[in-house]
Parts: C-alpha cells; structure tokens; sequence
C-alpha cells in the first residue's frame, strides 16, 4: 500500500526545529501519509544526528550532500516519494492540524492536479490567527485562470501552500531550478501542465518570520531580489503559458518585487539599461503612473515599497488573501 501523500522536508542547519516539526506532522487528522526529511550534509548544526534520532513509522530521513538550497533536497525528495500527491513543507513553519485533511478534501471534490491554501505571517507559532466567525471559500481554475490569478497576485507562488499530483510534476520534469526563488518557476510551471487549479481561503499554515530567515540581512535580502529578477525572466524559456497581458502583469511583478533588494542594489537595478527597457516595452503603452514614479524617481518608490513590506504585506497575522465574510 502506498500512501496518499508523500511529504517532503528540506532542512539545512533546521536541528532547532525538526522536533517541532515532525510534532505537528503528529498532529494532522488526515493520516495517509509518509514523511521524507531530506537533511542537506553542509548541515554544521547537528540537523542529521537529530532527525536521525526522531522514530516514527511514516517518517525516513535522507541525506544529501549539497549547497545549502532547498531545490536539491526538495527534488531527491520528490524522486523517492511514493505518494499520489506531494507536499513540500518547510522545517521552520507550522502547518495547521487540519492541513492535510482540508487540502485532501478539496482535491478529492474538484479532482484537482493542484490545491493551494491561505496563510498567515506569523511572528508566533503558537498562536490562532484565524477568526471563527468567517466563512472559507474554494476557486476552482482552469490552468490559464491559475495563472492570470498568480499574476495578480489572488494566488501564492510559495510551493508550501500546495499539494500536487505527483504524476503532473513527474510527467512533465516539473523539477525546482537550482537557485534561490525555485517557487516561481515550479508554480508557474505547474499550473500550465494542471487541468484543474484550486485556491481555497482558508488559512491552513502559519509562515514564520524568524530573525534568522532568508531576508534577514542585506546579503539576503540582495540574493533574493535579484533571484526574483532572473527567476521571472526566465518564464519565457521555461515554456509557461502566455495569458493576456502576461508580459505586461510579470514586468509589474518584476517591478515591485525589485524591492526586496537592499538600497544600493535596488537603485543600480532601477537605473540599468535592461529594467528601463523593460517598463518602456511593457509598463508604458498605456501610460502607467506607478511605473513612471519607479523611473522618476526610484528612490522615493523604494522607500515607498519598504514602508509597505514592514506595515502591511509582512506585518504580523497578515493573511495572503481575505479569508472571506462573516457568518
């Protein structure tokens, strides 16, 4: 018998976590699963000798010698599960009791290749952000619909936030590009080869803003920004599906997720021959105010975009997406 999912966990230097982890694994109602701990060997934190000690009858642990990045581990996972679906949960987060189950239901009752959920940035595990007198509700896309609605932003591209068929990823070599920001392309990606996409409102996993996270210093922060930048460039060689106004939409996104740099980096973007040629090509025909405010004048729009990661987007109980009316 092979389980229905099969749940893959990357850690590097995770050995804090990984206790905590495979406690919320226990925790989940739905329980036709296996977990695969792949622990990356540049480890220096014990990650190995700790999950290695952690025994349970759905759990194996993996090593692999790799770079510190979550593709690897992410891919060798998705090569020895034997699941029908996959799920790529990440070692410092918290799924909630009911993930598995709700995400399962809904596939079962849209026959869906893809499920993807709500979450919340959370600066305390331990917490319930979710409001009980809110109703949830489920869109249910075709593969252009999913991915007009990641370009707007009304879908997450982070892989966490989804379960997949494995036979969809494996079918067509849907594999994570090495690199910082392997989620864009993989959700891109998987939502061409989908049939059916669904997006429930429901916040089913806590995402946890850590000190120690990816965007906890400028190194970071720069590595990050510019993966994005190549990351939704490289669209166009990766074979996804052309939506109306997808260069249009993906230069917005490239525009303002440029903000993720640190300053000095962000300005030499902003004034590069190959950004600027971008928002004249893309971003100007009609006119469009923010994009003209981002060539005018870049430094007043970063520190614009800045006030707005801190205050909203990345704020503490923020939710990536409405979770839905009252009762």
């Amino acid at each position: 018998m092979h389980p229905a999912v099969s749940v893959v966990i990357p850690v590097y230097n995770g050995a804090p976590y990984i206790g905590e982890i495979v406690s919320y694994l226990d925790d989940q109602t739905y329980r036709d699963f296996e977990a695969i701990m792949v622990v990356d060997t540049a480890s220096n934190d014990g990650s190995l000798d700790v999950a290695n000690s952690i025994h349970r009858d759905y759990l194996r642990v993996l090593s692999l010698d790799t770079d510190g990045r979550i593709s690897g581990p992410r891919n060798f996972g998705m090569g020895d599960a034997k699941g029908d679906f996959i799920w790529f949960l990440d070692a410092d987060d918290r799924p909630l009791p009911e993930f598995l189950e709700r995400m399962m239901c809904i596939q079962r009752d849209h026959d869906a290749d893809v499920v993807v959920c709500n979450f919340v940035y959370a600066y305390d595990k331990k917490k319930d952000y979710r409001k009980k007198s809110h109703v949830y509700t489920t869109t249910v896309y075709d593969s252009e619909g999913a991915i007009q609605a990641r370009l707007d932003e009304r879908i997450p591209v982070t892989t966490w936030s989804k379960i997949f068929r494995l036979s969809l990823l494996r079918d067509n070599d849907i594999r994570f590009r090495k690199g910082w920001c392997e989620d864009i392309e993989h959700t891109f990606r998987a939502f061409t080869a989908a049939k059916t996409i669904c997006y429930t409102t429901e916040p089913l996993y806590l995402y946890y803003q850590h000190p120690g996270s990816f965007t906890g210093n400028r190194m970071n922060m720069d590595s990050r920004g510019v993966a994005e930048q190549l990351a939704y460039r490289s669209l166009d060689e990766a074979g996804v599906r052309k939506v109306d106004g997808f260069d249009k939409k993906v230069a917005k996104v490239r525009m303002r997720s440029s903000g993720h740099m640190s300053y000095h980096t962000f300005i030499g973007y902003a004034r590069g021959d190959e950004c600027r040629e971008m928002i004249h090509r893309c971003l100007m025909d009609p006119f469009d105010a923010e994009a003209f405010w981002y060539l005018v004048s870049p430094t007043t729009y970063y520190a614009a975009i800045q006030v707005f990661f801190k205050l909203h987007y990345y704020r503490d109980g923020k939710f990536y997406t409405k979770m839905g009316g009252p009762r």
